[in-house]
């Protein structure tokens, strides 16, 4: 059980489950400690799979944002010029700009709602440190108790 809570306090998920082969309280901790490596193992997963995807996702709307921007922005530039050129057709020319300026500004509000989905990813990666944290304190603690000897503890063998 030590060595598999040093592997644990080491970051090593992958640690082999115990053998058990006694059903007393020793043994019971030792299922409670496979089932916990299995547990945060999995947490652990499920979390970075779902970073990964937020992140992508994230990086994609951003992209995505940017490039309606730079369009928005083009399309504005591109209006201004045919409002100058054409100043018999200004009102409606005007319209045009109007339209063109709330597309920028729409693409600049995506642009933001991007950046905060990379705040999501940061959060996310927070929590998955504060999971490994807890697993080596776990550990540690188990290592700990290891250390015990049983009879001090109050435990019969």
């Amino acid at each position: 059980m030590l060595r598999m809570a040093q592997q644990i306090a080491g970051h090593n998920l992958a640690v082999e489950d115990l053998e058990v082969k006694s059903r007393d309280e020793i043994g019971e901790v030792g299922i409670a400690l496979n089932q916990m490596k299995n547990n945060l193992r999995d947490v652990i997963r499920s979390i970075a799979g779902t970073a990964e995807h937020v992140a992508s996702a994230s990086e994609e709307i951003s992209s995505s944002a940017v490039q309606q921007a730079r369009s928005a922005e083009i399309e504005r530039d591109q209006t201004t010029q045919v409002v100058t050129g054409l100043q018999q057709c200004l009102p409606q020319c005007n319209r045009y700009q109007k339209n063109s300026s709330a597309a920028a500004d729409a693409a600049r509000w995506a642009a933001g709602i991007a950046r905060d989905g990379g705040g999501i990813v940061e959060e996310t990666l927070s929590k998955m440190r504060a999971i490994s944290e807890s697993v080596s304190s776990t550990a540690k603690k188990v290592e700990e108790l290891g250390k015990v000897p049983i009879r001090s503890a109050g435990l019969s063998v």
